[in-house]
């Protein structure tokens, strides 16, 4: 065996070796990430006040036509939800809804866990630095965004898939894997619309302004568009339809209820506080210190990711001030329903944090760095604390599930329990659903 056989096989070993302590490295920050995000939000008000009592019915009766076959609202046409509904439907309809509001909130955490590790060590991010970020995120506030209530981490909806697909989705556009970054962004489309299609947007935005040096020949523009459009054909294919599909019209749009009546917390900027401005300025001076202290170390290696991710945040914004811009004249909604303010609610807030965590990285460095690292793990360790008690009070209320913790009343549920046992199979029912005894819905026909 030759000296450069020897060699070549040396290098190969060398490369292995290093694959391996990467992916070892890459699934522990999973697996901590994961374990972070499930501490503050796999047993929180599991079926309870939020839309898995909406989308998880939903998804069984979808799986499962004949469990409630009467109730009108459960049985509408399931649009561009199909993969959400027929993988959570099953689930289910086999293991019930608590098994899989816990089961599908963990593979949810883990798929926002990848991508935020996949995220994070694009921007060159420690681990406690990240862990940092994302507690700045979730923590610093009730809401996660900023003043119209979205949210990245919480129950099971098809939103957070497409978030978690999104994430990765950036962290590829910002390195120039562009094919790729256009099957994972179809991919959140076609979980979730209005997600996938904001980010669709506010990313053709961000490649057009640097297209000169990222656009290698018109045939591969063509390859990254087309890649898209399969990933999100049945989306888009809803969309199209329900644009060509005139509503019903009258004094008051469909829209108008939506928008100012239903949800106006989300799509209503005249419907939030005076003050509502207050937060988004502080994330907008803290990002701008920020970019003003990693601008100093332009030599980085991760700087141009780090600049790249500060100018796709900027550009979440515009749909949120269009969104302000429209909304003193759109008297029925018709804008405000399609939430322009959705992507940069969330995404300016979090990507600030992980700036704001880049610009720490980079200025504590040489003898610094322990004292940087001591404060991550003294509040990382008081915010797991605080967390793991709740956690504990969450995990014994379980054992009376459904319960207050749902905002099941005791009444409510003595009534719920007494209409199971002592009406049939096939009465109809006439209640609000989202006072809903879930456990009624197995056996009784509900109307909504």
């Amino acid at each position: 065996m030759t000296k450069e056989t020897i060699s070549s096989h040396s290098i190969q070993a060398n490369r292995v070796n290093q694959d391996r302590t990467h992916w070892k490295q890459v699934s522990v920050q999973i697996v901590v990430v994961t374990a972070f995000l499930s501490l503050g939000f796999l047993l929180d008000g599991n079926m309870g006040i939020n839309n898995e009592i909406d989308i998880l019915p939903f998804a069984r009766q979808y799986a499962d036509p004949s469990w409630i076959p009467r109730d009108w609202y459960l049985n509408q046409p399931p649009g561009y939800r199909i993969p959400f509904l027929a993988f959570f439907g099953s689930m289910a309809a086999a293991w019930g809804f608590l098994a899989t509001s816990l089961i599908g909130r963990l593979l949810c955490y883990t798929l926002m866990a990848s991508g935020l590790v996949f995220l994070g060590r694009k921007l060159g991010l420690s681990l406690p630095l990240l862990l940092l970020a994302v507690g700045l995120f979730l923590y610093v506030d009730d809401h996660q965004g900023i003043v119209a209530r979205e949210w990245l981490v919480g129950g099971i909806e098809p939103k957070v898939v497409a978030y978690g697909l999104l994430l990765f989705a950036i962290g590829l556009m910002l390195t120039g894997r562009y094919r790729l970054m256009a099957l994972l962004l179809g991919l959140a489309t076609l979980f979730h619309t209005l997600v996938g299609g904001w980010a669709s947007i506010v990313i053709a935005g961000w490649l057009i302004l640097r297209r000169r040096r990222h656009f290698r020949n018109i045939q591969y523009l063509g390859s990254v568009v087309v890649i898209y459009l399969i990933a999100s054909a049945l989306s888009i294919y809803t969309v199209l339809e329900h644009l060509l599909t005139s509503s019903p019209t009258g004094a008051v749009e469909p829209s108008y209820i939506y928008v100012f009546i239903r949800s106006p917390h989300h799509l209503n900027p005249l419907d939030w506080s005076e003050q509502w401005w207050i937060k988004p300025a502080v994330y907008l001076l803290v990002l701008a210190l920020s970019v003003g202290i990693l601008w100093r170390q332009r030599q980085s290696q991760e700087h141009g990711v780090r600049m790249g991710l500060a100018e796709f945040t900027l550009l979440t914004l515009i749909p949120f001030g269009l969104g302000l811009a429209i909304a003193p004249f759109d008297a029925q909604g018709t804008f405000l329903q399609y939430y322009p303010f959705r992507l940069g609610d969330v995404m300016l807030p979090l990507n600030t944090c992980l700036l704001f965590a880049c610009a720490l990285e980079q200025s504590f460095i040489g003898k610094a760095r322990p004292i940087l690292l001591f404060v991550c793990i003294v509040l990382l360790s008081g915010a797991c604390t605080v967390q793991a008690v709740q956690f504990h009070q969450a995990l014994v209320a379980l054992s009376e599930f459904p319960s207050e913790q749902q905002g099941i009343d005791p009444e409510g549920k003595a009534i719920s329990d007494w209409i199971r046992t002592n009406t049939p199979d096939d009465a109809l029912i006439v209640t609000p659903f989202r006072k809903t005894y879930t456990e009624l819905c197995r056996s009784r026909h509900i109307c909504t």
